[in-house]
Formats: C-alpha cells, sequence, structure tokens
C-alpha cells in the first residue's frame, strides 16, 4: 500500500473541493445580494413612511388651528353679537374666501 492509494481512499479531491467552495462563495453573495436590496427598499419604506408623518402632523396642526380659530368665532359672536364673527365662523377660512353660508335663524 502506497501513500497515493490512500490520499484517494480518505482525501478530498482538489476539484470536488473548489466546486464546493466556489458553491458556497456563490449562495453567500446571493444572500449579500438580497439582503443589501431588501434592506434598501426597507430605508426607502421608512423614509416614505417619515414624509408621510410629517405631512400628518402638519395637517393635525393645520386642522387644530382652524379649530381655535373656529371656536374663538363662535364665541366672540355669542359674547358681543357681532356679525362680523359669524360672518368668520360661517366662513370657516380667512377673509375674502368667497364662501359664505348663513345661519337660518340670522340669514332671515
Amino acid at each position: 500500500m502506497g501513500s497515493g492509494s490512500m490520499m484517494g481512499e480518505r482525501g478530498v479531491k482538489q476539484s470536488t473541493l473548489a466546486v464546493t467552495v466556489g458553491v458556497v462563495f456563490a449562495v453567500m453573495a446571493a444572500g449579500l445580494l438580497i439582503a443589501t436590496v431588501n434592506v434598501r427598499a426597507a430605508i426607502a419604506r421608512e423614509q416614505a413612511a417619515s414624509s408621510r408623518q410629517a405631512e400628518f402632523k402638519q395637517l393635525a396642526q393645520d386642522l387644530t388651528d382652524a379649530t381655535d380659530r373656529l371656536t374663538l368665532e363662535a364665541q366672540l359672536y355669542a359674547v358681543t353679537g357681532d356679525l362680523k364673527h359669524l360672518d368668520a365662523y360661517c366662513c370657516g377660512l380667512p377673509p375674502g374666501c368667497g364662501h359664505r353660508v348663513m345661519p337660518r335663524s340670522v340669514a332671515g
């Protein structure tokens, strides 16, 4: 029994090892590519969500401001009876909005 025959029985051929290493490398590279694509997509979704969140916060603040303004106009009209406050309340927008709705009790 020579050492050459023992090597063939127990050892792994260099070509088999090279193919195995190549396949493992290809699988790892594919996994890394997929992970990179997924991370980029997640970052894009997060940025879009942050943008929508900022927009919704601004809309909520605008709604709060409008509600406060309408409440103030209604209170001022109730206390003073001045029709300019009723007009501002009914319009619901800054002066000159061009849209006016008067309650039936006042429109007379």
